[in-house]
């Protein structure tokens, strides 16, 4: 293996430990707006969970690319049905969602 082969597999890997990063970030966000385990707040609903995610986007505080992904693929949806109460998955109206064009 000469220098630039080394060099490139390096590159490739620092590239999917960012996207990683950025991955557990929205997921990171996503799981504290939804969690109803918290004494101090209550867990919001997928909508309010979704436009404040979305605000983050906006803002470049989030990848634009990886929350499409998120919203487009249903993750948000996925994750709900396992973990939060019912009371809390309402139907998402994704063309409201900040900065999300379906």
């Amino acid at each position: 293996m000469n220098a630039w082969m080394e060099r490139a597999i390096l590159e490739a890997l620092l590239v999917n430990k960012c996207q990683y990063k950025h991955v557990m970030g929205i997921a990171d966000i996503f799981e504290a707006l939804t969690a109803a385990d918290r004494p101090y707040k209550k867990g919001k609903t997928l909508t309010e969970s979704l436009h404040i995610l979305g605000k983050f986007r906006l803002n470049g505080h989030l990848d634009p690319d990886l929350f499409d992904v998120f919203v487009r693929e249903k993750v948000y949806l996925d994750y709900a049905r396992q973990f939060l109460d019912q009371e809390q998955i309402d139907d998402v109206i994704e063309s409201k969602i900040p900065g999300y064009a379906p």
